[in-house]
């Protein structure tokens, strides 16, 4: 029975290289089978007769087919330009197929969900700086989430002509009855323009769908997941939504103990900490989403897929990391740019071009031309970052854009701001809150070397 599953395996392999449009997949699933083929044939004795050698001729027979399939179908990967797996983080859009690390976000969120559904659960404030990654972590856990959860996942982005509270609860509310609804449950009616016109009648209509749900979530949670959450800060200093919001949800988090908040956005939900205690009853947690470690960096850069045909070298993946200091945005962007570049010389010369890509590649392509387009396309990160870094951190920053040394000492800093020493310190603690500059024994440098060239060029010296 165990052979013939490791068959049935086989099979599935050959199924997906049969239907995959990309040469590479199709190779790697093929390579897959083989590995379990030639696995078989050396066990196959360990069956009982007759179907031994039955099972082993099976093995050898289909190893021999397959192996000769995919050296056709690894012909027609050489063939072709690679399929670039860094798009989708370059673009500056969550992450499936390249998203790596976060296994302490992940971790803690599971430990959590393994406990009784009835047990009352922090509100989760997710924080980072700009394109760090909240996005993705809140994409894979709806997408890896147990079956006993279900996420209700809201985009601030969405509401950004809302100017009332009701529009808000309404969006919660058409979320939490789509996820629901996607697990088999009955909600009622879709939420009704009608029904949430104002704050009062959205707490009123909200409270009847929760209570619907009620006696049908035995056994479950729900997440309610809002990115962006700033913006709906936002909308409340400018009038547009009432603050007691906050506080209809912590009433409705305690009526259902299966409902749950994750709150994400930039690096000042932190701050604003103290505020969230206090609506929340001290049941609110920071979780802070920062740069990828130097392995999970590597990871990326040299595999960002299983079926990856080209060989980042490790000198290179080191020198991508020292610049972006593990950014997972910059890295892809910068990978995304070096694999583009590999296919055009593909296209030049054909298929012979040696399949890697080189430390040497990587200095040839950053020019002051190349950094012009790169900054414009990560504007995004670095405006956003600039901004925490207030007046006198970003007059420190400014001090980087000069010659090296890129590790400059406090004194030498104060000294080319004119700021004085106590000021300089303030400064100075706010860069290193927010993750722009790193202290360490020999002086102060940038978290992200990359900034430099960025602060050279920006329009804001």
């Amino acid at each position: 029975m165990n052979a013939l599953q490791k068959l049935l395996e086989v099979a599935g392999e050959v199924h997906t290289a049969l239907h995959a449009v990309s040469p590479a997949l199709r190779s790697s699933a093929v390579g897959r089978a083989v590995s379990i083929l030639t696995s078989l044939s050396s066990t196959a004795e360990n069956c009982e007769p007759p179907e031994a050698p039955i099972i082993g001729a099976i093995a050898t027979r289909w190893r021999e087919v397959l192996a000769r399939w995919g050296g056709e179908i690894g012909e027609e990967v050489l063939l072709r330009p690679v399929e670039n797996p860094f798009l989708e983080g370059a673009s500056g859009r969550p992450v499936r197929k390249t998203f790596v690390g976060r296994s302490g976000v992940l971790e803690r969120l599971e430990r959590w969900w393994a406990g009784p559904p009835d047990t009352p659960l922090p509100v989760l404030i997710l924080y980072g700086h700009r394109r760090m990654g909240k996005s993705s972590v809140l994409l894979q856990l709806q997408e890896k989430r147990p079956p006993n959860i279900l996420v209700a996942p809201t985009d601030m982005q969405d509401l950004i002509a809302a100017d009332h509270t009701g529009q808000l609860l309404q969006k919660f509310a058409g979320a939490i009855h789509a996820a629901a609804q996607e697990a088999g449950l009955d909600p009622g009616p879709l939420p009704a323009d009608a029904d949430y016109a104002t704050f009062g009648q959205a707490t009123g209509t909200l409270n009847r769908l929760l209570e619907r749900l009620d006696p049908q979530m035995a056994g479950r949670r729900l997440v309610l997941t809002v990115d962006e959450y700033e913006l709906a800060e936002e909308k409340i200093e400018a009038g547009k939504f009432d603050p007691d919001f906050l506080r209809y949800l912590r009433a409705a988090l305690g009526r259902h103990l299966w409902l749950n908040l994750i709150l994400a956005g930039r690096q000042r939900l932190e701050e604003e900490l103290r505020h969230y205690h206090a609506v929340f009853y001290g049941s609110a947690e920071p979780v802070k989403v920062t740069f990828l470690s130097r392995d999970e960096a590597v990871w990326l850069i040299r595999r960002p897929t299983d079926d990856f045909a080209l060989d980042m070298e490790e000198p290179l993946a080191e020198e991508i990391y020292r610049l972006t200091g593990g950014q997972p945005y910059l890295i892809q962007r910068l990978c995304y740019e070096l694999v583009e570049r590999w296919n055009e010389r593909f296209r030049r010369e054909g298929r012979n071009t040696p399949r890697r890509v080189t430390v040497e590649d990587l200095r040839a392509m950053l020019t002051p031309e190349f950094f012009r387009e790169f900054f414009l396309a990560a504007e995004y990160y670095f405006s956003g970052v600039w901004e925490e870094a207030g007046p006198d951190g970003q007059r420190i920053l400014q001090a980087f854009a000069g010659s090296e040394p890129a590790v400059r000492s406090r004194q030498d800093l104060i000294r080319a701001t004119g700021l004085d020493p106590e000021a300089g310190e303030k400064a100075f603690q706010t860069l290193i809150h927010h993750d722009l500059v790193k202290e360490m024994a020999e002086g102060i440098r940038l978290s992200v070397p990359l900034m430099a060239w960025w602060l050279r060029l920006a329009p804001y010296r």
